[in-house]
C-alpha cells in the first residue's frame, strides 16, 4: 500500500515537461533478457506502459500512463513538492526496487510478448517462403511442360520431314522405274517393229511369188460371191449394149409419135431445185424436134440393167427424148441412183417446164435424198403448173401440197408447214398421213393439246397405224397423262409386235410410274428386237440399281459399254456398284476408264480417291482427291476425305487444314439453305 501511494504521489508532483521522450533511458531489464528477437524499438513504448497494469493487475484505480498523454509536453523541468525532479521511470524503478514480484511479472508479461510477436513474425516468414515455394513448383511445372512440348513437336517434325523424304525417295524410285520400263518397252518396240518390217518384207516377196503363179480364173474363183456378182452384172450390160447397137442397125426409123405420159407412181422420189429455179422461168416447150427418133420398143421381159442400158443409150443418141428421159429416170431409180436420176428428171423438166407431174417426182426425189431447200421450189412448181380439173390433178395437188408442208417441217419453218397441211386437208379431208404430220409439226411448236387432236383424227381414219398410236403416247407422256401414255403404247404394240421404238418408250413410262418389274419385261422385249441399242440397256441398268439387283445392274452397264464404248455415265456407274459389293478393283478400272472419257470429270476422281483408299493405296488416292479439288474446290467431299486420308498419314498440319476447309464449306452451305 505505501509503494501505490508513493507512486501516486511521484506522479502528482512531476512537473510538466519532465516525461520528454528524448532523455528516456531505456529499460535496464531488457539488457538482460536473453532471448534474440528482431523487434523493433516501437516495443519499447508498449512494454513501458504495459508495465503498470502487469505489476497490480487486481487494482482498477491505478492511473495509466499513456505515451501520447506526456509526449506533447514542452518545459524540461520544475520545481515540485519534493524539490527534486521525478521521472516516470524513475517511479517504475522505485516500484520494481521495492516489489520484486511485480518486477518478475512484468518481465513475465514482456517475454509473453516478445515471443507472441517473434511467433507471428516467423509464421508470417514461413508462409511467404511456402508461398515462394508453390510458384517455383508452378514454375517448374509449366518450364516441364514447355519443354516436353518442344521435345514432342521436334520429334513429329523430324518425322514428318522422314516421311516426306521416304515418300519423295519412293516416287522417285517409282519414276525411275517406271522411266526404265518406258525405256524397256520402246526398246522392244524398236526391235519388234524392225523384225515386223523384215517379216513383212518377205510376206511381200512370197507373196508376190504367189501373186505370180495364180490364174485370171483363180482369181475370180477366190472372190467374193457379192463382187462376182458385180462382176457378171457389168459384163451383161456390156452383152446387152452389145444386142442393142446390133438391133439399132436392123430397126426401122419411124416418124415420131406421141406417148403418153405415165401416171405418176404414188410415192414416186424427187430431183434438186437448182434447176427449179432456172427452168421455172426457161422458154416455152420446144417444138417436136424434126430429126427421127427410134422407136420405144423392147423385148418383152426386159430387165432393169437392160432398160436402163437402152434408154441411156437413146437419150445419147437423142438428147431431146422427153419420154426417153422420164424411162431412164424411173429406171435410174429403180436401181438407186438417186443423182442420175435428178439430172435425167431435170433434163425432161428443161424439155417442158409446165409439166406439173415431173415436177412433183422431181420434188419428191430432192426431198429424199435431203435437198430440201430445192424439193420447196419444185412443189411450188408442180402446184403453180397443175390443173385440178384435168385427170388426176386433185390427187396430184394433194401430194404437191403434202410434199411441200413435210420438206418446210425438215427447214424447221413450221407455220409455213402447218398452212400447207392446211390445204392439204381442204383438198383431201381424210388423208391421214396429213393430220399425223400435223400432229408432229404442232408437238414441235409446244402445242400438245392441238396435236393430241390430230392424232385422235388420224386414228379415226386409221385406226391400226401403229407409229400413231405411238406418237399419241409420246404426246400422253409428255403431258404428264401416263395411264393413258401406256394404252397408246399397248396399243402400238399390238399392232405391230416388233416396234422397238413403243416398247422401249413403254418401259419408260413405266418406270416413271415406278411400276419397275414392268418397265424391266417391256426393256427386255426391246431388247430382243433391237440388242443393239445401248439406250434400253442402260435404262434397264437404272431400274435394275433401284431394285437392288446389284449384279444384273452391272452387267447392263457392260452390256452399254460395249455398244458404246465412249458412254462415261455408264462407266462411272458401273464403278460406283462395283464398289458397293467390294470389287474394289474392277471399280477403279472403270473409274480410270470414265477419266479416260472425260479428264475434267470430278466425279469420277473423287470416286477413283475413295476405291484406292479402300485399297490402301494413299499416295494415288490424296492425288486423285487434289485432282478432284482442283476441278471443283467449291465440293465438300473430296477435302473431307483428303483431310481424314491426310491423318492417317500423320500429316497432322495439312489433315487439320483439309478438315476445316471441308467445314467451313459445308457451314457456308448451310448458310445459304437457311437464308
Amino acid at each position: 500500500m505505501g509503494t501505490h501511494t508513493l507512486l501516486a504521489l511521484a506522479a502528482l508532483l512531476a512537473p510538466e515537461g519532465s516525461l520528454e521522450p528524448s532523455v528516456l533511458p531505456m529499460l535496464p531489464s531488457l539488457d538482460n533478457l536473453s532471448l534474440e528477437t528482431s523487434a523493433d524499438s516501437k516495443l519499447a513504448p508498449e512494454m513501458a506502459m504495459a508495465s503498470p497494469e502487469m505489476s497490480y493487475p487486481e487494482s482498477q484505480h491505478q492511473p495509466q500512463f499513456i505515451m501520447a498523454e506526456v509526449s506533447g509536453l514542452e518545459n524540461p523541468a520544475q520545481t515540485g513538492l519534493f524539490g527534486q525532479y521525478v521521472t516516470l521511470y524513475q517511479a517504475l524503478l522505485m516500484t520494481l526496487a521495492l516489489s520484486p514480484l511485480a518486477t518478475l511479472a512484468t518481465f513475465a508479461v514482456i517475454r509473453h510478448r516478445i515471443l507472441q510477436q517473434l511467433v507471428a513474425d516467423v509464421r508470417q516468414r514461413l508462409t511467404q517462403l511456402g508461398d515462394l515455394e508453390g510458384q517455383l513448383d508452378a514454375s517448374s511445372q509449366k518450364a516441364n511442360c514447355l519443354l516436353e512440348d518442344l521435345e514432342r513437336q521436334i520429334i513429329e517434325a523430324h518425322q514428318q520431314a522422314r516421311s516426306q523424304v521416304d515418300g519423295l525417295t519412293q516416287e522417285i524410285e517409282v519414276q525411275m522405274d517406271q522411266l526404265h520400263q518406258v525405256e524397256r518397252i520402246r526398246n522392244e518396240c524398236l526391235h519388234q517393229l524392225q523384225v515386223a518390217v523384215l517379216e513383212a518384207y518377205d510376206a511381200k516377196d512370197s507373196k508376190l511369188k504367189e501373186i505370180n503363179k495364180i490364174s485370171p480364173r483363180a482369181i475370180l474363183q477366190s472372190m467374193k460371191p457379192e463382187l462376182r456378182q458385180k462382176i457378171d452384172r457389168v459384163s451383161q450390160r456390156l452383152a446387152a449394149i452389145q444386142a442393142i447397137q446390133e438391133a439399132n442397125r436392123t430397126l426401122p426409123v419411124a416418124a415420131p409419135q406421141a406417148v403418153a405420159n405415165p401416171e405418176p407412181p404414188r410415192n414416186t422420189p424427187a430431183l434438186t431445185a437448182s434447176t427449179a429455179s432456172t427452168t421455172q422461168t426457161s422458154q416455152p416447150p420446144r417444138e417436136a424436134p424434126s430429126q427421127p427418133q427410134i422407136p420405144l420398143s423392147l423385148p418383152d421381159g426386159a430387165s432393169v440393167q437392160e432398160r436402163l442400158v437402152y434408154y441411156e443409150a437413146l437419150v445419147n443418141r437423142q438428147p431431146d427424148h422427153r419420154q426417153g428421159w422420164l424411162e431412164y429416170a424411173e429406171a435410174l431409180l429403180k436401181t438407186q441412183q438417186w443423182t442420175d436420176a435428178i439430172a435425167a428428171y431435170e433434163q425432161a423438166i428443161t424439155l417442158n417446164p409446165r409439166d406439173a407431174d415431173v415436177w412433183l417426182r422431181h420434188g419428191t426425189l430432192l426431198y429424199r435424198t435431203g435437198r430440201y431447200a430445192n424439193a420447196v421450189a419444185s412443189f411450188d412448181n408442180a402446184i403453180e403448173h397443175q390443173d385440178s380439173q384435168e385427170s388426176g390433178g386433185r390427187d396430184r395437188l394433194v401430194e404437191a401440197w403434202f410434199g411441200r408442208a413435210n420438206t418446210l417441217g425438215r427447214l424447221q419453218r413450221y407455220a409455213e408447214a402447218i398452212d400447207s397441211y392446211d390445204r392439204t386437208l381442204e383438198l383431201n379431208p381424210d388423208k391421214y398421213e396429213a393430220w399425223y404430220n400435223r400432229g408432229n409439226t404442232l408437238t414441235k411448236l409446244q402445242r400438245l393439246d392441238e396435236a393430241l387432236k390430230n392424232y385422235d383424227r388420224a386414228l379415226e381414219i386409221q385406226p391400226k397405224s401403229a407409229e400413231i398410236w405411238h406418237n399419241r403416247g409420246a404426246i400422253l407422256n409428255r403431258m404428264q397423262h401416263f395411264n393413258e401414255a401406256i394404252a397408246s403404247y399397248r396399243q402400238a404394240v399390238k399392232l405391230q409386235p416388233n416396234k422397238f421404238e413403243a416398247w422401249y418408250n413403254l418401259g419408260n413410262v413405266l418406270s416413271n410410274l415406278k411400276r419397275y418389274q414392268d418397265a424391266i419385261s417391256a426393256y427386255e422385249k426391246a431388247s430382243k428386237i433391237n440388242p443393239d441399242r445401248y439406250e434400253v440397256w442402260y435404262n434397264k441398268a437404272a431400274i435394275l440399281v433401284k431394285l437392288d439387283e446389284y449384279d444384273e445392274a452391272i452387267a447392263s452397264y457392260q452390256k452399254v459399254t460395249q455398244l458404246k464404248r465412249d458412254h462415261l455415265e455408264s462407266w462411272y456407274n458401273q464403278g460406283i456398284l462395283l464398289e458397293k459389293i467390294e470389287r474394289y478393283h474392277e471399280a477403279l478400272d472403270c473409274f480410270d476408264a470414265a477419266i479416260e472419257l472425260q479428264p475434267q470429270s470430278y466425279e469420277a476422281w473423287y470416286a477413283s480417291g475413295t476405291t484406292l483408299q479402300k485399297l490402301e493405296r494413299h499416295e494415288e488416292a490424296l492425288n486423285a482427291y487434289e485432282r478432284a479439288i482442283k476441278l471443283k474446290p467449291e465440293q465438300s467431299e473430296a477435302w473431307y476425305n483428303r483431310g481424314q486420308l491426310l491423318s492417317l498419314l500423320n500429316q497432322h498440319q495439312e489433315a487439320v487444314a483439309s478438315l476445316g476447309k471441308a467445314f467451313q464449306i459445308q457451314n457456308s452451305m448451310l448458310q445459304a439453305t437457311a437464308m
